[in-house]
């Protein structure tokens, strides 16, 4: 029945882009305007500013480790998918193997490889601490995938498509396979 304000016109200028909060700890949330990523680790109490190494279309975080995340970026070259171990202040690379497009969407399995799947302009890819890049994508429409979700419980996969509706699929990451 109450709100609190925790991020102003006076933090950013312009609307908010991408939320995310950590599900191990909601004292770290996660937003972006443009390439500028903004973090908190205290609910919203101050904030830092970090820039990405390109615009933020999504940002997954960790289901275990509150300052670990991942960006899908608007890129067509390096940086189009990148990983931070420490809230946003820097980035790794992890965009080799994937293909030379932007990516849309990213999301993080609570498995024990650390599965992520990344939603590109066109097609789905899934890697994780053992595995590569892997196309997921055989059956899937050539469009861009605007979302991509876990449904835990079931153990699917779940993507939104540009035109194309929703499709899904199982994991690919250590429990099941299947094809989209």
């Amino acid at each position: 029945s109450s709100w609190a304000l925790i991020f102003d016109t006076s933090v950013v200028k312009s609307n908010i882009d991408v939320l995310a909060v950590a599900p191990s700890n909601p004292q770290y949330i996660y937003a972006s305007v443009g390439s500028n990523l903004y973090t908190t680790s205290n609910q919203g109490a101050t904030w830092n500013t970090y820039t990405a190494p390109s615009v933020i279309n999504a940002i997954a975080v960790s289901p275990t480790n509150p300052e670990k995340i991942w960006l899908a970026c608007n890129a067509s070259g390096a940086y189009r998918a990148c990983v931070s171990t420490d809230a946003g202040q820097n980035f790794t690379d992890i965009s080799s193997g994937l293909p030379a497009i932007s990516a849309r969407s990213v999301t993080v399995d609570n498995d024990a490889v650390e599965s992520i799947y990344y939603g590109m302009n066109i097609g789905v890819f899934f890697k994780n601490n053992n595995m590569p890049w892997t196309d997921l994508s055989t059956n899937l429409p050539k469009v861009a995938i605007n979302e991509v979700e876990i449904q835990p419980n079931a153990r699917m996969l779940r993507v939104a498509t540009y035109g194309r509706g929703m499709w899904q699929r199982s994991l690919a990451g250590g429990y099941c396979t299947g094809t989209i």
